[in-house]
């Protein structure tokens, strides 16, 4: 019979196998083959560059079609029942959070919409690319300069909120992910908030990480902080998805399996990361205010 303690590791067993499968993809699991070659740290590697070049075209071309949807009257709804009058495709979080307070605004790091009514939006036939830990019904985490789409209710998170420590940790490991991929050149694969914190995993080949490279990590993330990076979000088709991320491997078999054919996925950028990703975040990289690494493995 299994003591209190063996059950609860065969469950974290269980658990983590599982999320390592789902990771992975289907493909890998059913036939046993391995994807990933060997590589050798280098800082800066070249798919930095064009993939930047990649996202460039694709974020202008966003850019003129959200130029387009309409900008009409909207009525925003506080947790405290006032209303706040908005214009779709203009009005953000962040603008309404300045109206109500500069303290507020220096405070607030994600937000949470229900909509009404939505007038019209890039969200449609999207495909999620992470298991991340539902919010609310009808609640869809937002980016606090992201332009709302309708008439909705709105809630602005703290760090005091369960969605405002997981938008700063989330965006935190896109800061490991930046400097992983900065300092050493690694295939990034899932890089999600925990608990009570972060992790990146990430392919090195034979290479392997010590405690000795955590300093490396550590000063780099930091330095981005101070380059107050902001989270862009862009929406992507499946083929151009696979065309952005085509370098990598464990990307490219993750958007096969997860993004249905026809259908959208988003990515995010922050300085040079380009990461998969449904967000929300942070609106800049300064909001995270102190940056470790506590293991590898």
């Amino acid at each position: 019979m299994e003591s209190k303690e063996e059950s609860k590791v065969a469950d974290y067993s269980r658990k983590e196998n599982k999320r390592i499968t789902e990771s992975t993809g289907k493909d890998i699991q059913q036939t046993g083959q391995k994807i990933g070659q060997d590589l050798k740290f280098q800082p800066n590697p070249d798919y930095i560059e064009a993939r930047n070049k990649i996202w460039d075209e694709l974020f202008q071309a966003q850019k003129e079609k959200l130029a387009g949807f309409p900008r009409e009257a909207i009525k925003i709804t506080m947790p405290d029942g006032k209303e706040k009058e908005g214009t779709s495709f203009e009005t953000t979080p962040m603008d309404i959070a300045k109206a109500i307070s500069n303290s507020l605004a220096n405070k607030i790091l994600v937000a949470s919409v229900k909509y009404s009514k939505r007038i019209a939006s890039l969200d449609t036939k999207l495909s999620k690319v992470e298991d991340l830990e539902e919010g609310e019904v009808g609640w869809i985490g937002w980016d606090l300069g992201r332009p709302l789409e309708g008439d909705c209710e709105l809630k602005l998170h703290t760090f005091d909120d369960k969605e405002g420590k997981a938008a700063l940790w989330h965006s935190s490991a896109h800061l490991l992910g930046e400097s992983l991929e900065m300092n050493y050149g690694v295939h990034l694969c899932y890089g999600p908030p925990t608990q009570d914190g972060f992790y990146y995993d990430a392919h090195s080949g034979n290479e392997k990480f010590s405690q000795d490279d955590y300093k490396k990590i550590e000063d780099t993330a930091q330095k981005f902080t101070t380059e107050k990076q902001k989270f862009e979000r862009l929406w992507l088709s499946k083929e151009e998805a696979l065309n952005l991320f085509s370098y990598n491997p464990f990307k490219v078999q993750l958007i096969t399996n997860k993004v249905a054919d026809g259908a959208s996925t988003t990515a995010y950028r922050n300085g040079n990361l380009i990461d998969l990703c449904m967000g929300p975040h942070i609106p800049c990289t300064s909001r995270v205010k102190a940056f470790k690494v506590m293991k590898n493995s």
